[in-house]
């Protein structure tokens, strides 16, 4: 059986990460939400390939990073520039970022790619749909990316915001991991207290999602299968940047369930991933312990 995961990044970036006051220019990493899953991911040990849209007049960049690192990638390249987004990091601990929108998609762009993506479904057990689309990217478009993953049987994971997670709402997707204010604002109300985000994880499942994640942040994670909630909490990493945490998780739990972990087990690897990333350089890195 496949086992094989295709990550997605529609709007990848160049991820600039500078420790303000260290007279430093900054390091520079393969970036973008579906690259930082894809790098978790294989840290784990899954067998992944990350894919995706960059801007040619930066896109050499990108690749070059992608090269170094040695991640599995296959990108499709359209005119204009692959963003630079650049997180800056206080002597305080205080955490600014800077995003950049990505490259402009034209209607030829958008089919030739949706013939690339189908191309790279052969094989693949799960499909991740992570970040945001690029700028002028049709909601539309999106969902009928989604629609190509389930005609060819792969589970569809999705973690976006705003009007793309919405759509993927209408879809029913296999799995979602919004944050707590992505949820809300495509829910409606805010989860403010544990009892929002318990009707936040129900309300995913009355869309049809089989498995709803909610990063919480430093509140750890909640989930729910349609049969357990479950809710993790670690203690807390001080320091660090942040940049893929998220990410991590995911990664994390999509892997347990490579391994055919329980719900509950796989929620709680997602956790500890989220919080393994906290402190590495690299977004979404995480070492994976040999003993």
């Amino acid at each position: 059986m496949a086992k094989k995961i295709l990550t997605v990044t529609l709007n990848p970036a160049i991820d600039r990460i500078v420790s303000v006051g260290k007279g430093d220019i900054g390091q520079f990493h393969a970036g973008g939400k579906g690259i930082n899953v894809a790098r978790a991911a294989r840290a784990l040990g899954v067998e992944v390939k990350a894919v995706g849209i960059e801007g040619g007049v930066t896109g050499w960049m990108l690749e070059g990073l992608l090269q170094q690192e040695g991640l599995p990638h296959q990108f499709f390249v359209v005119d204009g520039a692959t963003r630079v987004n650049t997180t800056k990091i206080f002597k305080s601990g205080a955490v600014r970022r800077e995003f950049q929108p990505g490259p402009v998609l034209g209607e030829a762009e958008r089919r030739a790619f949706t013939a690339f993506f189908k191309a790279q479904l052969k094989g693949c057990a799960s499909v991740v749909f992570s970040g945001s689309l690029p700028p002028g990217f049709p909601v539309a478009a999106f969902t009928a990316l989604i629609r190509c993953v389930r005609q060819s049987g792969a589970m569809v994971v999705v973690d976006t915001s705003g009007a793309a997670l919405v759509a993927a709402l209408g879809e029913g997707v296999d799995v979602i991991k919004p944050n707590a204010q992505e949820a809300g604002e495509a829910l409606g109300f805010r989860l403010s207290s544990k009892a929002h985000i318990s009707k936040a994880l129900r309300s995913f499942h009355g869309y049809g999602i089989k498995k709803a994640l909610i990063s919480l942040g430093k509140d750890g994670m909640a989930a729910f299968d349609g049969q357990e909630e479950v809710w993790v909490k670690l203690p807390v990493v001080r320091g660090g940047h942040g940049v893929g945490c998220g990410d991590a998780a995911l990664a994390g739990f999509l892997a347990a369930q490579v391994e055919e972990k329980s719900f509950r087990a796989s929620v709680r690897q997602a956790a500890v991933c989220g919080r393994a990333a906290m402190k590495v350089d690299r977004p979404g890195g995480i070492k994976r312990r040999t003993s």
